[in-house]
């Protein structure tokens, strides 16, 4: 209902819950709405704020230690690594950058030239027996 008073009233809102629950008439004052707007477009701006927040920091969370930190090798790396020492290919794209590490991969691609005698010995053996 509106007074005489420019600017002063009351908007009624009806409001259905459910059957289960009562229903409610919900009034404020017409003078007050700019200030209800402005409540709720802070409300508004603060949920999409509190939300990007968390999915940044979700996503922060679920990416993946290679993303953050280009020093630390993803298990494709290491598997893709192995294969192009083992095969003796070395592209020379992936280096090894310590001692330790070095080490690691000359006894890794001497295991691997080792492997690949073994199974060209055993496929000999296995076409020589058969014929």
């Amino acid at each position: 209902y509106y007074t005489d008073d420019p600017g002063r009233g009351v908007v009624i809102h009806y409001l259905h819950l459910s059957d289960s629950k009562e229903n409610r008439i919900v009034s404020y004052p017409i003078h007050r709405l700019p200030e209800t707007l402005e409540e709720f477009r802070d409300s508004i701006v603060k949920v999409v704020g509190d939300l990007k927040q968390k999915i940044d920091r979700t996503k922060y969370r679920f990416e993946s230690a290679s993303d953050r930190h280009p020093e630390v090798w993803s298990y494709f790396d290491f598997l893709y690594f192995s294969t192009i020492t083992q095969t003796t290919v070395g592209y020379g794209d992936i280096l090894p950058n310590s001692t330790t590490i070095r080490m690691f991969v000359m006894s890794q691609a001497l295991i691997g030239l080792v492997l690949f005698v073994v199974v060209i010995n055993l496929s000999v053996n296995a076409f020589v027996i058969s014929h």
